[in-house]
């Protein structure tokens, strides 16, 4: 560092830059906090260095090769090697599939990306257990290929639409499919993902608690151990000093005793009956973490690809301004039921067990409001309730006589 700037050497750039004023940043002790600061700055304020070693950059020192090496470009450039050589044997092989090293976003695919499922899930799934990082793939895997297939429909429906209405009803209707589909998606990873964070906190607050205690007895432990070695170094003689040592050993004890029936009351709670054995919660912490944060991804992306569907929509309703509304209005609710049966449909297939109706009657919803459209059943409620009031009697009319008034 000089003059407030940082700059990466090698050692030997170094050695010529020391003259030039630059100096190595090393960790001093500011308070509680660990500060990285040059050594005559740190002298000036008399502070005490914590650890030898200095600051480095981001890849340690670097040489011009090496920060080419560690930029992203050459990441890029690598990756598409790779790709390249990896297509051509797929092509020897006679296989047809082929790799793209770009990312979904610069492929221009609004599609939702797989996660990272890691040796660990992998070796589950081989054992015949299902992981739940390769159990979300498969929904992604399978989210994708209705996505695609909802698109293919529109696309070939586009060609026939002009001022059609029964091909501008479905194509309105299928529009609506896709965007059905990615919202009960983005409902459920939501969901999903709020429920983990609520168990994640409830988990971690008794997890830390259980730190605490463990690190409040380990100190009660040490200070017990002094107090003792004191009380042996006394002479026989020393009755008071001997008798505050025994006392402040029995007020030592009794938290001790205290704390270890809390630790054991915490140790049953997650069926545990070692400390040791607490590292499986950690693990099962960080498993949950990973996996919120894996349906926090997914529902991001439903979202940015549901912008996109509503994109779409909203041009296919513009073609709709050249058709009669009441006509076109009257061809979608005919479509309507069995359009949303078939979504439905596929979603129970998609999400399995984890299909939920009133999840689906939300996401409907929403997506009637989403698209400025009154929904079927809102209709439906409407006309029950003008339909009640037509039917009900009408009340007896009673006039009442004011207290003043004499009925003659």
């Amino acid at each position: 560092m000089k003059n407030g700037k940082e700059r990466g050497f090698t050692a030997a750039e170094f050695r010529t830059a020391q003259n030039e004023g630059w100096e190595k940043q090393y960790p001093y002790r500011v308070g509680k906090k660990k500060v990285y600061m040059t050594p005559s700055a740190a002298d000036a304020q008399g502070l005490v260095r914590t650890d030898k070693h200095p600051k480095s950059t981001r890849y340690g020192r670097q040489n011009p090769i090496s920060e080419r090496w560690n930029s992203e470009e050459q990441l890029a450039a690598w990756r598409a090697a790779w790709a390249d050589v990896s297509n051509r044997y797929l092509e020897r092989a006679g296989r047809e599939e082929r790799i793209d090293h770009r990312s979904n976003a610069a492929r221009g695919l609004d599609e939702i990306p797989t996660i990272n499922e890691g040796a660990a899930a992998q070796a589950l799934e081989r054992k015949g257990i299902i992981s739940d990082r390769c159990e979300i793939n498969r929904e992604i895997r399978e989210q994708n290929k209705l996505i695609r297939a909802i698109r293919d429909e529109i696309t070939k429906l586009k060609n026939t639409i002009m001022t059609s209405i029964p091909a501008l009803a479905k194509a309105l209707e299928t529009a609506r499919k896709g965007i059905l589909l990615l919202r009960y998606s983005w409902l459920y990873h939501t969901g999903a993902a709020e429920n983990l964070e609520n168990n994640i906190q409830l988990i971690r607050s008794d997890y830390e608690w259980f730190l605490t205690i463990r690190k409040l007895l380990r100190e009660k432990s040490k200070q017990k151990k002094a107090l003792t070695a004191e009380l042996k170094s006394l002479s026989p003689t020393s009755f008071l000093c001997r008798g505050e040592i025994k006392r402040e050993l029995a007020a030592v004890t009794e938290d001790m005793e205290e704390l270890k029936s809390e630790l054991s009351m915490l140790l049953s709670e997650f069926d545990k009956t070692d400390p040791d054995s607490m590292k499986e919660v950690r693990q099962r912490i960080d498993a949950m973490t990973a996996s919120k944060t894996g349906f926090e991804t997914i529902a991001a992306k439903a979202a940015d690809s549901m912008d996109a569907e509503v994109e779409k929509y909203r041009a296919l309703q513009e073609q709709a301004r050249a058709v009669d509304a009441d006509e076109l209005h009257a061809a979608r609710m005919e479509l309507r039921g069995e359009m949303t049966a078939a979504v439905r449909e596929k979603i129970k297939d998609t999400f399995s067990k984890s299909y939920d109706y009133d999840r689906f009657r939300q996401a409907d919803q929403d997506v009637s409001e989403l698209l400025g459209e009154p929904h079927p059943d809102a209709q439906r409620s409407i006309r029950r309730r003008l339909k009640r009031g037509r039917e009900q009697p009408a009340p007896d009319i009673q006039t009442r006589k004011h207290k003043n008034e004499v009925e003659l």
